[in-house]
C-alpha cells in the first residue's frame, strides 16, 4: 500500500486503506459498520455568508433513500406549481430539505 500511497487523494487512500484492512481482518468490515451506525449524525457547518450546509453521516442505503425522498418531494412540488420550477431541481430538493408538513 506504501508505494501507491503517493498518488492518491485522500479519499482515495482512505477508501484504499480500508479494502486493505478488509483483506487482513473480514471482522474489520463488521466491527466499523456497527460504529458507523451508532455514530450516524445529522450537522449544521455555517458560511461566512450566512449560509450553511446541513450534512449527514449515514449507511449508503439509507442515504440514497432519504435523497430520492427529497428528489421526489421536489419533483411533485414543481410540476403542480406550489414552488418554482427552474433549470433544475438544486433549489427544489434545497426547499424540501427545510419545509414544515403542512
Amino acid at each position: 500500500m506504501l508505494p501507491e500511497a503517493a498518488g492518491l487523494s485522500f479519499a482515495a487512500l482512505k477508501r484504499r486503506f480500508h479494502e486493505v484492512l478488509l483483506e487482513l481482518s473480514p471482522a474489520f468490515s463488521d466491527e466499523n459498520r456497527k460504529i458507523a451506525e451508532r455514530n450516524a449524525d445529522v450537522w449544521i457547518e455555517p458560511d461566512d455568508d450566512g449560509r450553511a450546509t446541513i450534512g449527514a453521516e449515514l449507511n449508503a442505503e439509507e442515504a440514497a433513500e432519504g435523497f430520492e425522498f427529497i428528489n421526489t418531494l421536489a419533483v411533485m412540488a414543481t410540476s403542480d406549481g406550489r414552488i418554482g420550477a427552474g433549470p433544475s431541481l438544486l433549489e427544489p430538493r434545497a426547499q424540501m430539505i427545510v419545509a414544515s408538513p403542512t
